[in-house]
């Protein structure tokens, strides 16, 4: 689907250092008209989130590299933007979700659906219309 001149492209950051999952996902976001961005490591994940703004980040947990994800959700938590954060992974701990305790985040656990992804993404869309309209 390609945005309408009346829809707003939302400008997404995929955070994820899997070659095939990070480049689905990004076919997934195009759909729906957005900008994507793919990240592979933590480092180049903050880095970009403070060289641009953006609607939405997608993040693993497990980067495997110096960071992990978690250090991006902190990072991109302490954006004062509206910034939807998703968070990816295979195992969801209850170290993990300690970890993100006082963090707004939308779980999406691994092995996913495109199903779950569409019904996680205009669950993302709806809050963002509705906070748009409080302003």
């Amino acid at each position: 689907m390609i945005a309408s001149q009346t829809e707003v492209v939302r400008r997404v950051l995929v955070v994820e250092n899997e070659n095939d999952i990070s480049s689905h996902l990004k076919v997934l976001f195009e759909r729906h008209g957005c900008q994507v961005q793919v990240a592979e490591d933590a480092e180049s994940a903050i880095n970009a989130l403070r060289a641009s703004l953006y609607d939405i980040i997608l993040s693993d947990l497990s980067l495997q590299v110096r960071h992990d994800g978690l250090d991006v959700i902190r990072f991109a938590n302490s954006l004062e933007q509206d910034l939807s954060i998703i968070v990816t992974t295979g195992f969801f701990s209850s170290l993990a979700q300690e970890e993100l305790g006082g963090i707004t985040f939308h779980l999406l656990l691994k092995p996913f659906s495109r199903d779950e992804f569409e019904k996680l993404y205009k669950r993302i869309e709806l809050e963002k219309m509705a906070s748009t309209q409080l302003l």
